[in-house]
C-alpha cells in the first residue's frame, strides 16, 4: 500500500494505492467522506492498523497542523474506508 504525494499536472494528491492480489498491478482504494487537504512534506506512520498523517504544507494554503487517521482493516479486506 502506498500514500501518494504524486504531482500530476502540478496538483498534489493523497491517493491510496493497493497492490492487486496477483502482485502485477496497483489499484486506487475508494474513499468515502471528507478527505484531507492536499499536502506535501507530511509525516505519515502506520500504527495499530491505522495510517496517520500529520502536518505538511500546501504552496497556496500554507502549513497544516492537522492529524488525520485512516483505518486500514477494511482496505485489506477489499472494502472502502474513510478518513477520520
Amino acid at each position: 500500500m502506498t500514500l501518494g504525494d504524486l504531482k500530476v499536472n502540478q496538483k498534489a494528491s493523497l491517493d491510496i494505492l493497493k497492490i492487486d492480489e496477483t502482485g502485477k498491478g496497483w489499484f486506487e482504494v475508494k474513499m468515502t467522506g471528507k478527505l484531507p487537504e492536499r499536502r506535501s512534506y507530511q509525516i505519515s506512520e502506520i500504527y495499530k492498523d491505522c495510517l496517520y498523517i500529520f502536518g505538511g504544507q500546501d504552496l497556496k494554503e500554507g502549513s497544516y497542523n492537522t492529524l488525520w487517521k485512516l483505518p486500514l482493516q477494511h482496505i485489506m479486506d477489499g472494502g472502502t474506508t474513510s478518513w477520520e
